[in-house]
């Protein structure tokens, strides 16, 4: 089965469903959601031949039967990241891409539940979950009786340097149980320094932290064999 580029093998194997293609590597395995209606994950990440070329990362979703739920792709992804995670007792499964960049890195999640629709999930998210390593990202409560939800946040450049100190943004959703609630935006009223993202967050009294910890992104590609070895080492 041939998607996005990608030769997917729908065959149950020792080690799981997918079984790896052209120098396809895999990172990450796991499973979410419980026997009944549980889903098996899978992450890859694959070399172009340009020797100086960052991977592709791509991630697999199959059912118990190894159906083919959900199959994405990013280029010059340093990896992806699969943990299941909850909002309440919504189970959900997340999904962090990495992009390197030259002086920084940007960040993208992606959010699953076990529903499905004509056969495959899809993200469940109420817009694009995008923010760079000077932001952060959170799933869980809220705090000031909010409830569960998620919470984005990044600098806004308005001048100086890179890492100078930046006002910032930050984003919480609600999570209702069914769907999410929002946005409500909350702005500094001064500049933060972007080395300390957990430092957003607290200036408006929530009892949150950044989820994404770019040290999880190397121990992952740590795991990827000779992927990890040749990828150049993403600028923090």
């Amino acid at each position: 089965m041939l998607i996005a580029g990608l030769l997917v093998v729908a065959v149950r194997a020792e080690a799981g469903c997918y079984r790896p293609v052209d120098g396809a590597i895999i990172a990450q395995e796991g499973s979410a959601f419980g026997a009944k209606d549980g889903i098996s994950y899978v992450s890859t990440v694959t070399r172009p031949p340009a020797p100086q070329t960052l991977p592709r990362a791509s991630l697999m979703l199959y059912d118990g039967q190894c159906r083919l739920l959900h199959q994405e792709s990013f280029d010059e992804a340093a990896g992806i990241l699969l943990e299941p995670v909850a909002l309440g007792s919504t189970e959900l499964l997340q999904a962090t891409v990495k992009f390197p960049g030259g002086s920084g890195a940007s960040f993208l999640h992606l959010l699953f539940n076990r529903q499905k629709w004509d056969g495959v999930i899809a993200a469940l998210a109420p817009t694009a979950l995008e923010h760079t390593n000077m932001g952060g990202f959170h799933v869980g409560d809220l705090g000031g009786g909010r409830g569960p939800g998620i919470a984005i946040w990044d600098a806004q450049w308005d001048d100086g340097a890179h890492y100078d100190p930046h006002p910032y943004v930050l984003t919480l959703y609600r999570w209702d149980g069914k769907a999410f609630v929002g946005p409500e935006v909350l702005k500094t009223p001064g500049k933060l320094n972007p080395n300390l993202p957990d430092a957003v967050p607290a200036a408006f009294g929530l009892p949150f932290k950044n989820d994404t910890q770019p040290e999880r992104f190397e121990n992952l590609m740590s795991v990827s064999g000779p992927i990890g070895a040749k990828t150049p080492t993403p600028a923090q």
